[in-house]
């Protein structure tokens, strides 16, 4: 699977189901404030900058 086709899955069967179930437990405000606190952080900040690496990951440890 490509990085395009998980992406694709992703949005059109992930999001959705994890949305509804979101929205079954929690309720209508609490899900969309769940949500508007969840994409605020992915669009401001970068939880994890101090593990980019100059080097490439090594074949051992892309299976970990």
């Amino acid at each position: 699977m490509t990085a395009m086709q998980q992406a694709w899955f992703d949005l059109t069967q992930g999001v959705p189901v994890s949305v509804g179930v979101l929205r079954r437990e929690l309720g209508l405000w609490s899900t969309l404030r769940v949500l508007h606190h969840f994409i605020w952080r992915q669009v401001t900040h970068r939880p994890f900058a101090r593990l980019e690496r100059a080097e490439p990951i090594s074949s051992a440890e892309r299976f970990t």
